[in-house]
């Protein structure tokens, strides 16, 4: 796990001092080891941060070059079956200079090209330079795990095309970057900013599964991987399952590939255990695949309707791991306020306890820990997006234009009147539209509806520009063939795993120099359960919670016969005791404090007024 950035120009020569800059304000990520590589035309520079996991030694220093100089690497992430891909394209081949996963990859493009993407299992973002085809190429990995970002920009140097594992990075140059308020809009309106946008004008996000690849006469990406053209083609290769038994012994063997694939390392191996089924489920699979000594994490609150560490400690006690608790008062939480503001890279309104649990991994001396993350997503854990909103939306979409009409104008009347809460003006939003199955998913995650955005910025031109965003074109494109279970999976995948969870793990983990493994967000996995054809054996066709409970097969009944709480902090206890002003001029301070007032007295959701903070704080960092 490293930071990567890297310059290129076709118009002129140009000096490494750029990469410098993005190199320091990456630091965080790679405190091992650095270094920066030009190439030989002298229009290419990369630089690297280094966190070593594999290959303690020298020879894992990157960037890399090719033997004869014409391939250049500079790689963020792990290859977890590399040592297979060298046995089995290179065992009577030249030997190899280094025993890690770098140089495999470096070769294998030497041989394959970007044709050797397909065979790499991992989370990555890597940049290659060919100077035979005078060609970059970005690539991020399947799912989304690791970050990329990439902008061209006219300098001393002529146009260039920078990139960066983070927004930091690219703001280090002078003159930083200008803000993108539609981008801030739809913040507000998702929580998150979906790829390819970010919260900076002429920056992109490279998204998940795609290649992207720059020559003097064009940029142009191209998609490799698609979870719904993975469900869409799952009866191809199908497997024939007639029993739960049977379901439970082929999902177990999925899990523990994942889980063992998850492991190869040359440092310790931790686990983030919030004492939810999840994270109990992957530390149950690690012990049993032969993990000895596992140290695990768990962020626990003083307040009894959040607290979960009791759990942890139940499952820590089940598999004999070395655990390490830390509840968190009010007083820890507004001493870390700062720093979770510092570390962040763009606005979320998530990330906090990722940051918390994060710091206490870093300062017990671990590089790496899994997560139990995608699980939810994966094996329909939660209630209102699998279940409650495709039967609203099967209600409004068969009541036709009629009821919906009516629909809309009696919760039009409640929120004009003050009898609905703020979160019905989502609703309202929704049933103004077509009633598509990705916009009612949608209308559930979100926060403001758009005439709030347009009058929550100072400027109201800024706020009519933000509130005018098109939500729906970022939202996934959800097949007719799909069932409603793989729709909503398909929609989790792109819309909150991959727009926030795995943004923010990245982010907050890699803050304290930590890597953080997600065995249940894998390409693979996903491959492999989605070849599960008679889906009829389970509820509504659904491959539901209790089939993963059964596959890990050892998990205490106190975890798995409890309410779901979900790791969240008791945000609303403590937002209620701060007096938050607004820090930054590009907020309308009266609508910050009305957000405020309306939180207190109880008419509208935590997660609106931490959303204005977040956008706040941020943008008082970057501009001022």
């Amino acid at each position: 796990m490293c930071g990567i950035a890297g310059k290129l120009s076709f118009d002129a020569t140009f000096c490494d001092e750029g990469i410098s800059w993005m190199m320091d304000a990456i630091s965080h990520r790679g405190p091992d080891d650095y270094g920066t590589i030009v190439s030989r035309c002298q229009r290419v520079v990369f630089g690297h941060r280094r966190l070593s996991i594999l290959d303690l030694s020298e020879a894992g220093h990157q960037p890399m070059v090719s033997e004869d100089g014409n391939t250049l690497l500079v790689f963020n992430g792990e290859i977890y079956n590399y040592r297979e891909l060298r046995e089995r394209y290179f065992h009577d081949d030249r030997p190899f200079h280094s025993s890690g996963d770098t140089e495999l990859l470096l070769r294998l493009w030497e041989k394959m090209g970007s044709e050797c993407i397909s065979h790499l299992r991992g989370m990555f973002a890597f940049a290659i330079w060919d100077s035979l085809e005078e060609a970059l190429f970005l690539v991020r990995d399947p799912c989304g795990i690791k970050p990329l970002y990439y902008t061209c920009a006219p300098g001393e140097d002529g146009i260039g095309f920078h990139f960066c594992s983070e927004l930091k990075g690219l703001q280090a140059f002078p003159g930083g970057l200008q803000p993108d308020y539609v981008s801030m809009g739809l913040f507000l309106k998702w929580g998150s900013i979906p790829a390819p946008a970010t919260p900076f004008k002429g920056v992109k996000a490279l998204e998940a599964g795609t290649i992207l690849k720059v020559t003097r006469d064009e940029v142009t990406p191209t998609q490799y991987w698609s979870y719904g053209d993975i469900l869409a083609r799952s009866s191809e290769n199908s497997v024939d399952l007639r029993s739960w038994p049977e379901a439970v012994e082929y999902v177990r063997k999925c899990l523990l590939d994942t889980v063992r694939s998850h492991l190869v390392s040359d440092v310790p191996v931790g686990a983030f255990l919030s004492g939810g089924i999840d994270s109990s489920g992957v530390v149950s699979l690690m012990r049993a695949l032969g993990q000895k000594h596992v140290g695990t994490f768990c962020i626990g609150f003083e307040s009894e309707d959040f607290d979960e560490s009791s759990y942890a400690q139940v499952v820590a006690e089940r598999f004999g791991t070395d655990h390490t608790n830390w509840t968190l008062t009010r007083e820890d939480f507004l001493g870390y306020q700062e720093r979770f503001f510092d570390a962040m890279d763009q606005p979320s309104v998530d990330g906090l306890n990722t940051f918390l649990v994060s710091d206490l991994a870093h300062r017990s001396g671990y590089k790496v820990v899994t997560s139990g993350i995608g699980g939810d997503e994966l094996f329909a854990g939660y209630n209102r997006d699998f279940r409650k909103l495709p039967k609203f939306w099967h209600l409004t979409q068969s009541g036709g234009p009629f009821l919906r009409g009516l629909a809309l104008s009696a919760v039009s009347a409640g929120s004009a009147l003050g009898l609905l809460n703020a979160q019905w003006r989502r609703v309202e939003a929704y049933l103004s539209g077509e009633p598509t199955l990705s916009r009612c998913l949608n209308m559930g995650r979100g926060l403001f509806a758009p005439q709030e955005v347009s009058a929550a910025f100072s400027d109201a031109r800024i706020g009519e520009a933000a509130a005018a965003v098109n939500e729906e074109s970022f939202l996934p494109d959800l097949s007719d063939s799909l069932s409603a279970r793989d729709s909503v999976s398909c929609f989790l995948l792109y819309r909150y795993l991959g727009s926030q969870l795995l943004k923010d793990s990245d982010t907050y983990s890699m803050a304290l120099s930590l890597e953080l493994r997600t065995p249940l967000v894998d390409a693979k996995l996903y491959e492999d359960l989605a070849r599960i054809a008679n889906k009829e054996l389970f509820y509504e066709g659904e491959i539901p919670k209790s089939l993963f409970v059964d596959a890990v097969g050892d998990l205490p009944k106190e975890i798995t016969h409890r309410a779901k709480k979900g790791f969240t902090p008791p945000f609303k206890a403590w937002l209620l005791q701060v007096n938050y002003r607004s820090e930054s001029d590009f907020i309308n301070s009266e609508f910050f404090d009305k957000a405020v007032s309306s939180f207190q007295s109880g008419k509208s959701h935590w997660s609106r007024v931490w959303s204005l903070i977040v956008l706040d704080r941020f943008l008082a960092r970057n501009f001022g």
